[in-house]
């Protein structure tokens, strides 16, 4: 398996997403008692939110490319469409 398939695994996303998160909440006090005027943190904490943000980006970017890529959702929609209309024909026949 390669790396990059590992990392755009949803539920491989989702955790790491929960335990970065448990992270920053454990590090509120620390940052805000004896961090709070440490310039190496505040460009750690600069950088870390760049790089998820364009993370973040890239993985909306994904999702946005799917549905173009599935012929399927197309070909059951207008299945859905032509069933939809023998029904109104048959019921308006039968009026």
């Amino acid at each position: 398996m390669k790396l990059i398939d590992h990392f755009t695994n949803p539920a491989v996303m989702a955790k790491t997403h929960l335990y970065l998160s448990l992270m920053w909440l454990l590090l509120i006090p620390p940052s805000a008692l004896w961090w709070k005027d440490s310039v190496p943190y505040l460009v750690f904490i600069s950088v870390y939110a760049v790089i998820m943000g364009h993370i973040s980006s890239w993985q909306a970017a994904r999702v946005e490319q799917r549905p173009d890529e599935d012929d399927d959702v197309a070909e059951v929609n207008k299945a859905i469409c032509e069933l939809k209309e023998l029904i109104e024909e048959r019921l308006g026949g039968a009026k």
